[in-house]
C-alpha cells in the first residue's frame, strides 16, 4: 500500500518530537523538583541564620520559659515558621506552636535527630512526623554559642504540605506545558508536511520533463535547504557540456587567483611526496623558486618539522597539526594543518596549509609576562583582605574602633582590586575594538585619469 510522503513526514515529526517532549517531561519533572526543594532548603536555612542572630545576644542557660517563648511567638509573628528554642541538655524553652503553659510538659529534645546533629556537627535537618504539634514537619536547627560548648539550639520547622503545594503547582504548570508542546509539534508538523510534499511534487514533475529530454522548463524552487538544492542541481543537470567546461575553467582559474592571494601557505602533494600545487605565499615562507613542481618535497623544503608531519598524515591516514619552527636570521612559527585528498582509506596525497603563527608566538610571550605581572599586583591585596577578614572571624571580641581599622583596611585593598580590574576592562576593550571605517565623498573624475 503507497502512503503519501506527507503522512510519513508528519508521522516522523510527531514521533521524534513527542519523545523528546517526553523525555525533557521525566527530567524537567525530576531536575525542578530537586531544585525547587533545594531552593527552599536555602532560603530556609537564611531565616534560620537570621533567627540565630536574632536570639545569640540570649544565654540559653539562664534563659527563662517565659521569656524564651516570647521570643519564640515574636519570631513566629515575623517569620511564619514554627520556632523552637533548645538548652544544651535537650530542654525545650520556648515554641511557637505550643503554649507557655504547656512548654515545661514537652519531652526532652535532646534525642531529636536535627538537634543531634545540630550539636555535633553545627547543623542539622530532617524530615518526620512531630509528635507535639501532630503534622510532619521539615525542620532546621543550628547551635548557639560555640560549636564545642554551644548554650543551645535554636530550630525552625515548616510543614511539608506547603513544600508538597509548591511543588504541585510546579508539576501543573510543566503538564500544562508539555500538553501545549504537543500540539504545537502536531500543527507544526501539518504545515511542515504539507508544504514538503507540495515542493516534492513539483520537482517530480519537472524531473520528469528532463527524463523525457525536455529541458525548457525549470524547477522554481528557492529555498535555501536540502530541497532547494537538489532543484538547482537538477536544473544545472539540463545545462550544455559546454557551459560546464567554461564552468569547470573559471573555477580553476579562480582556484589559483584564491590562492595566490591567501596569506597562508598553501602546498599539495600526492603519495609520492612529488609537490602538485604550491602558492606564492609558501615559496616566499621557504624561499623557494617557482620551478618546484613535481619535485620531490624533501628536496625542496628543508624542514624536518614539516616532512614529519606529512609523514605523519599519510601513515595514520588522519588529519594532522604542528607546530614548525624555521630557523636563521628570519625566525618563523608555522602551525602546518594537514589534510587528506581522495579519502582517509587510500588517500591520494594531502593539502598542507601553513600559517604564519609568528606574531601570535610573540603576542602570547607578552602576555604570559602581562599575566604574571598583573597576578604578582592582585596578590598583595587579596592576601591582606584574606589575614584582616580571618582576623575578624577568628577575634570576635575585638573592639569595634579596631574593627573598623580594619574594614577600613579591607575597604582600602578592595579598592585597589577595583581600579587593577577596571584597567583590566579597558585593556580588553581597547584590544576588541575594531578598526573604525570612515566615508568620504569622492570625485571619481579626478581620482581616475
Amino acid at each position: 500500500m503507497r502512503i503519501d510522503i506527507r503522512w510519513k513526514w508528519m508521522l516522523t515529526h510527531f514521533l521524534v518530537g513527542s519523545t523528546v517532549l517526553l523525555f525533557m517531561l521525566i527530567y524537567l519533572s525530576s531536575t525542578l523538583k530537586k531544585y525547587f526543594h533545594q531552593r527552599f532548603e536555602e532560603r530556609w536555612l537564611r531565616e534560620l541564620r537570621l533567627v540565630k542572630e536574632y536570639v545569640s545576644e540570649y544565654d540559653f542557660r539562664t534563659l527563662d520559659i517565659e521569656q524564651a517563648d516570647k521570643i519564640a511567638d515574636r519570631l513566629r509573628a515575623i517569620l511564619g515558621l514554627r520556632v523552637t528554642l533548645i538548652r544544651y541538655d535537650g530542654k525545650v524553652l520556648g515554641d511557637s506552636h505550643v503554649p507557655t503553659n504547656q512548654i515545661e510538659f514537652i519531652e526532652n529534645h535532646g534525642d531529636r535527630p536535627e538537634v543531634v546533629s545540630a550539636l555535633r556537627y553545627g547543623f542539622g535537618k530532617s524530615q518526620r512526623h512531630s509528635s507535639t504539634v501532630n503534622m510532619d514537619l521539615f525542620y532546621l536547627a543550628e547551635p548557639v554559642g560555640k560549636l564545642d560548648h554551644p548554650d543551645g539550639v535554636i530550630r525552625i520547622a515548616l510543614p511539608m504540605s506547603e513544600i508538597h503545594n509548591n511543588l504541585l503547582q510546579i508539576e501543573k504548570l510543566i503538564l500544562w506545558a508539555t500538553g501545549f508542546g504537543f500540539f504545537m509539534i502536531f500543527l507544526m508538523g501539518f504545515i511542515v508536511s504539507r508544504y514538503t510534499a507540495k515542493t516534492i511534487n513539483q520537482i517530480v514533475q519537472v524531473a520528469k520533463k528532463f527524463a523525457r529530454g525536455d529541458f525548457s522548463d525549470k524547477i522554481r524552487i528557492r529555498s535555501r535547504d536540502e530541497i532547494g538544492d537538489l532543484a538547482q542541481s537538477l536544473n544545472e543537470m539540463a545545462d550544455h557540456l559546454e557551459s560546464y567546461l567554461k564552468q569547470i575553467k573559471f573555477d580553476r582559474d579562480q582556484l589559483e587567483a584564491i590562492l595566490n592571494s591567501m596569506i597562508e601557505g598553501v602546498v599539495v602533494i600526492n603519495r609520492s611526496g612529488e609537490i602538485l600545487l604550491a602558492n606564492r605565499t609558501f615559496l616566499n615562507m621557504f624561499k623557494l623558486k617557482r620551478n618546484v613542481l613535481k619535485k620531490s618535497v624533501l628536496e625542496a623544503v628543508r624542514s624536518e618539522e614539516l616532512l614529519e608531519a606529512i609523514q605523519h598524515a599519510l601513515d595514520d591516514k588522519e588529519e594532522f597539526i604542528r607546530e614548525i619552527h624555521l630557523g636563521g636570521p628570519e625566525e618563523k612559527y608555522l602551525e602546518a594543518h594537514v589534510s587528506l585528498m581522495g579519502g582517509a582509506e587510500n588517500p591520494s596525497g594531502c593539502v598542507v596549509v601553513l600559517h604564519d603563527i609568528t606574531k601570535l608566538k610573540h603576542l602570547e610571550t607578552v602576555r604570559r609576562d602581562f599575566v604574571a605581572n598583573v597576578s604578582h599586583e592582585l596578590q598583595t591585596p587579596l592576601t591582606a583582605i584574606k589575614g584582616y577578614a580571618e582576623t575578624l572571624l577568628e577575634n570576635s571580641h575585638i573592639d569595634a574602633q579596631k574593627s573598623r581599622e580594619f574594614l577600613q583596611t579591607i575597604l582600602k585593598h578592595a579598592n585597589r582590586m577595583t581600579r587593577l580590574v577596571s584597567d583590566l576592562l579597558i585593556l580588553s576593550r581597547l584590544e576588541s575594538t575594531e578598526d573604525q571605517q570612515f566615508e568620504e565623498i569622492i570625485d571619481l573624475k579626478a581620482t581616475i585619469p
